[in-house]
């Protein structure tokens, strides 16, 4: 999520307006996997949907919706819980 969120803001003006995590029970063990991004402007949104459709592997959010927050019109994403790393074999 943190490397997408660079790209965005690097790409698009883009407002964080969230996090969160949709997995009850966890506790603070995990890191939240959830994000509320809104955009300078609305086109931003429709950007920000075409860069993640375009994420591949691990990189890829499981969900990506638009919703409205306080008002705010926002792209909510969320990513699964992460698998074995498989690193250089480890």
């Amino acid at each position: 999520m943190l490397a997408t969120l660079a790209q965005l803001a690097h790409e698009i003006g883009v407002k964080l307006v969230a996090f969160d995590d949709k997995s009850p029970g966890e506790g603070y063990a995990v890191p939240l996997r959830g994000v509320e991004i809104g955009a300078a402007r609305p086109a931003g949104l429709a950007a920000i949907l075409q860069i993640l459709n375009a994420q591949q592997g691990n990189f890829a959010p499981a969900e990506k919706t638009l919703a409205s927050v306080g008002g705010l019109r926002v792209v909510a994403i969320q990513y699964d819980a992460p698998g074995p790393m498989d690193i250089g074999g480890i």
